[in-house]
């Protein structure tokens, strides 16, 4: 996963480019779910952020999923359920 460019379209509230370099990715872990909520927020697809904010929560709760425990994905100082859920609660 391009974590140092995924965040870096993150920080600069990139949407787009976030969006597309997170499809690219092919995976399915809560940190590609919750770029792709935020992207989706800013683009103004509020139907579709809520839907993969959910997802990143779900996907959060597994080890399978979560960055936070993850090998070669890292979350770094995100904590991928609190950020979903502010966001979800800001839509």
């Amino acid at each position: 996963m391009k974590q140092g460019t995924l965040r870096e379209h993150y920080e600069k509230a990139a949407w787009r480019e976030l969006a597309i370099e997170t499809l690219k990715t092919g995976y399915h872990l809560d940190l590609a779910y919750y770029y792709l909520g935020r992207a989706a927020a800013g683009l103004g697809f509020k139907d579709a952020a809520r839907k993969y904010l959910k997802l990143a929560i779900a996907a959060s709760q597994t080890a399978a999923s979560a960055c936070a425990d993850g090998i070669l994905v890292r979350c770094g100082e995100l904590d991928v359920k609190s950020a979903a859920d502010s966001a979800l609660a800001q839509l």
